[in-house]
């Protein structure tokens, strides 16, 4: 069986088909906002794209009210583009090897990555590559790409059915010291976000208590340095989310829906006094962050606060029906790329990592463009800053860097500021 993913992006964005995403990546505001754009096939070291509309070279901040302008953008638009290491894309790259992390089932490999009639197209099969049970794909912008800040507009649809199971669609951003399917890259830095020199806490290999990880590497000596992880939108059934916390209620009302979450992870973690229980609320007596704002449809992710070593702040909302693609059969030159991969036997649906999905509907059309859902995420690194996730244009999450400050336990101790990202970070 088949499934896809169509992106597409412009930076301000970038795009892409059968999981389909555009977005755009915007940088900090400038009076000077006229740039020449390129084409990320013909490259000529600009990151805008030729097609990226010149509406499209300037933005305003939902939530800061400032102008930004275009850095990077992906339209997707010439057809047939290819990922791997040796296309030598500008951009992108795709991977080519198992990722261990979290259960992953499938073996990522550029042939299940391509680009269709303005879309990024990222397929999945069921029928196994390399020893692994799925073959799908994944593009990032390490050592590409990369911000510090500022935002990045995607638009999307979510693969398969709502509430359908067995999917787990992404798209975030990672701190660039650290590279994603690469686990042993990230040991000891993900997903740090950390200043401070606090000999009790272990774990940081580039901690600011040191200079000794900063001899021939170029870092600065004592310097706390990481891999935070951002979340701009991943995606899961409802139930799922409501099943696990102490609100039963969420699972009828969000039973047959599919839920985006979006979260962010830094180290090191609150003391457990300061932590709710997974599945709970916050309390007077485990209280959590403060300083956390929630959209209308949006509420505090309950399911899972973190790990042993660090915290996932975050939003669960449901998204309506409208944010999927209807089961569409795949294109012919997908259907030549599973078969290269490993085999194909049925049709997919348009959006992220899929899994196996049934045949289509008879009446199954594709979702154009003009249906994509649009998500922002708009950042300020630092003490003073701020993250803000929008859902076509309306709040869903903020974190602000006051959100983070330095916390006394009670009854001895303390934990010291984590920092919104500074360093460089890609998207995935």
């Amino acid at each position: 069986m088949f499934a896809c993913l169509s992106l597409s992006l412009s930076a301000h964005a970038f795009s892409g088909g059968p999981r389909q995403l555009q977005s755009w990546l915007f940088g900090w505001p400038e009076s000077d906002s006229s740039s020449n754009a390129t084409s990320s096939n013909a490259w000529d070291g600009s990151l805008i794209d030729v097609d990226t509309p010149l509406e499209e070279l300037e933005t305003v901040g939902l939530g800061d009210g400032e102008s930004y302008r275009l850095v990077m953008s992906d339209e997707f638009e010439t057809e047939g583009r290819r990922f791997s290491e040796v296309d030598r894309d500008p951009i992108w790259t795709a991977v080519a090897r198992h990722d261990p992390t979290n259960g992953n089932l499938a073996y990522m490999t550029p042939q299940m990555v391509s680009t269709h009639a303005g879309a990024l197209e990222i397929y999945t099969t069921n029928t196994g590559f390399r020893a692994s049970r799925y073959a799908s794909g994944s593009v990032q912008s390490w050592e590409k790409a990369c911000l510090q800040g500022g935002i990045v507009d995607v638009s999307f649809s979510l693969p398969g059915e709502p509430g359908a199971p067995g999917v787990w669609p992404a798209i975030w951003m990672l701190g660039n010291l650290g590279r994603a399917t690469y686990p042993l890259s990230n040991d000891g830095l993900w997903p740090f976000s950390f200043g401070a020199c606090d000999r009790s806490l272990g774990g940081q290999v580039l901690s600011a208590c040191s200079d000794q990880p900063a001899r021939g590497s170029g870092l600065r000596p004592y310097q706390g340095r990481g891999v935070p992880e951002v979340d701009l939108l991943e995606a899961r059934p409802c139930a799922d989310i409501a099943a696990a916390s102490d609100r039963p209620a969420l699972a009828v009302a969000h039973n047959n829906l599919t839920c985006g979450i979006t979260t962010f992870q830094v180290a090191p973690r609150l003391p457990g006094r300061l932590r709710p229980n997974h599945g709970s609320f916050p309390s007077a007596r485990r209280p959590w962050y403060p300083n956390l704002t929630f959209g209308r449809r949006s509420e505090i992710d309950a399911l899972w606060y973190g790990g042993d070593h660090f915290d996932s702040l975050g939003a669960y909302f449901p998204l309506s029906p409208s944010y999927h693609t209807p089961p569409r059969a795949p294109h012919s030159g997908a259907a030549a790329a599973a078969e290269a991969a490993g085999s194909y036997g049925g049709f997919g649906s348009s959006l992220f990592d899929a899994g196996f999905f049934g045949a289509p509907p008879a009446d199954a059309t594709p979702r154009s463009d003009r249906a994509l859902s649009h998500f922002r995420f708009e950042y300020e690194p630092g003490a003073d800053g701020f993250m803000r996730w929008f859902l076509d244009g309306s709040l869903v999450f903020e974190a602000t860097g006051e959100s983070l400050r330095p916390r006394r336990v009670p009854g001895g101790g303390h934990v010291g500021q984590r920092l919104l990202p500074g360093g460089p970070m890609y998207l995935i």
